[in-house]
């Protein structure tokens, strides 16, 4: 018998380091500084995905958003909105299976045959995240029509909502 390889499942190790690099050029069109930032967020994560560090996965994330922030901060509300939101989503989608690679690793090993359990995971990953954006985006739209109260409201639901998909 062969001895237990721990190492970080591959398929969802992959799919975090493509989804974080989409981040990137999507950021790019807001502010080149911001796309600059979020792909040294990329490949921190990458570092931490395939080695099985949890809080290389962590830090390039925040890296990441740091890079969402920087663009946010930096560019012309009207258009920069949908970049920002899809690129904060890609990026907690990216955190979300890096983790899930090294857990996975750990708990069955990096030889069990996983990818129906890791396309599952990223797909849901995907669902929920991208729920969260296009609620955003709807609570953006809702205070930009000068409805502050209603956006409020939504927002709240919207939080709630997906700490209950989270647990």
């Amino acid at each position: 018998m062969s001895d237990f390889d721990d190492r970080p499942a591959r398929l969802s190790a992959r799919l975090a380091v493509g989804v974080a690099l989409t981040a990137a050029p999507v950021l790019a069109v807001v502010a080149l500084p911001a796309a600059g930032v979020a792909l040294a967020g990329a490949l921190l994560l990458a570092t931490g995905a395939f080695r099985g560090r949890v809080a290389a996965v962590t830090a390039g994330t925040a890296l990441g958003l740091l890079g969402v922030f920087v663009a946010a901060a930096v560019a012309d509300p009207t258009g920069a909105v949908l970049p920002v939101v899809f690129a904060a989503a890609a990026l907690a989608v990216a955190w979300d299976l890096g983790e899930y690679a090294i857990v996975l690793g750990r708990h069955v090993g990096r030889d069990a045959r996983t990818r129906n359990a890791e396309l599952t995971h990223a797909t849901l990953s995907a669902l929920v995240f991208g729920g969260g954006a296009l609620a955003a985006l709807a609570v953006y739209q809702t205070a930009a029509d000068g409805r502050p109260v209603t956006a409020l409201v939504a927002l709240l639901a919207g939080v709630l909502i997906l700490v209950r998909a989270l647990r």
